[in-house]
């Protein structure tokens, strides 16, 4: 968040014998309709800093924003993408303004984002206009926990997917592909969750976060929310092969490239979760043990020929991608837990 102006030094006085006291700047007490007698409350980051707020951290602090629909196209395309960024900014109540011809496309187009987020409900609906109000409360889905549940879900879909493609399950195939919206949904909230630890520093007090540890929790939420794509994707081309299965060396060696990227990806989120810098240096070491792997399984798949070449290459490129992403959260548990004792001074 960027500062409204320069930094002004101020004087740290001593009353009392023992009580420290600083003084406010006029401005932001006058913005703020503070009164002498009032009470700011303060939090330590985990930089070190002191956050001032004006009110009481604890209460949520609701905001709304207006969109105006100007065509179909925008109904369809800019609405969908505006609704997103007023979710990810925070923002309690969206109002969208339209005009009565574009209708149809602007309901489905809102129906279409409450199923892609959580949260979100249509509160009114009018012709020309539509209210959707976050009924969400952060603090039942705190940053970690999240996490914690992208990680099984997105472990699971790989799973699934490698044994749909390798047993020619078309009915799990199906299954995995249809999860993948589950984690998006987590995505987005992990994107909300961070921006309002931002703007909100009542809201980190709320769900035990900080802007830091905000951060690292995003950028591993992003990378799981890509290891989950890979897995629909492993499915989908396991769709396309409509149950053939994959010679039997061509399967043994997948199975092997998945479980060496699976064992990268509980390494690495264990490492985040648990703040463990050697558990994360482990993981990046077992990712070097998968190109040999993989080398092995596409000297098999060139020997094939057709579609099956193509989409059995396509499912080792995931694989290799899955363990690319998790490598990806090992070092972000690096980064944080070297930003952790910086700030501790350790």
């Amino acid at each position: 968040m960027e500062p409204t102006e320069r930094w002004v030094g101020r004087k740290l006085q001593v009353t009392g014998g023992s009580t420290f006291v600083v003084s406010l700047p006029k401005r932001w007490v006058s913005r703020s309709k503070l009164r002498a007698g009032e009470t700011v409350f303060l939090s330590e980051t985990g930089g070190g800093n002191l956050l001032l707020s004006p009110g009481e951290p604890g209460r949520r602090v609701l905001r709304s924003l207006t969109l105006r629909v100007a065509g179909p196209v925008e109904a369809r395309e800019k609405l969908l993408r505006e609704l997103i960024g007023a979710y990810v900014s925070g923002a309690a109540a969206v109002e969208i303004q339209f005009a009565p011809e574009v209708i149809s496309d602007v309901r489905k187009t809102v129906r279409d984002f409450t199923r892609l987020v959580i949260g979100p409900e249509i509160l009114e609906e009018g012709r020309t206009s539509i209210v959707v109000q976050d009924l969400s409360d952060p603090r039942e889905l705190s940053p970690e926990k999240g996490l914690r549940r992208m990680h099984l879900i997105a472990a699971g879909m790989h799973t699934d997917a490698l044994h749909a493609l390798t047993t020619g399950d078309l009915t799990l195939s199906a299954d995995v592909v249809a999860r993948d919206e589950d984690v998006d949904r987590l995505f987005w909230m992990a994107a909300k969750q961070f921006s309002l630890t931002l703007v909100d520093p009542g809201h980190a007090l709320r769900v035990g976060a900080d802007p830091t540890g905000g951060l690292h929790l995003w950028l591993a939420a992003k990378s799981m929310e890509r290891i989950a794509d890979h897995a629909a994707r492993i499915a989908n081309h396991a769709l396309l092969l409509e149950g053939r299965k994959p010679r039997k060396e061509v399967a043994e060696g997948l199975r092997r490239a998945s479980e060496i990227a699976l064992g990268v990806l509980g390494e690495a989120f264990e490492a985040l979760v648990s703040a463990n810098m050697d558990l994360a240096h482990r993981a990046l070491t077992t990712r070097r043990g998968l190109d040999r792997v993989l080398a092995t399984v596409m000297n098999a798949v060139q020997g094939l020929r057709g579609a099956e070449l193509l989409h059995l290459a396509a499912v080792a490129e995931s694989l290799s991608r899955t363990a690319d992403y998790a490598t990806d959260i090992a070092e972000t548990a690096i980064n944080h837990v070297v930003m952790r004792r910086l700030a501790a001074g350790a």
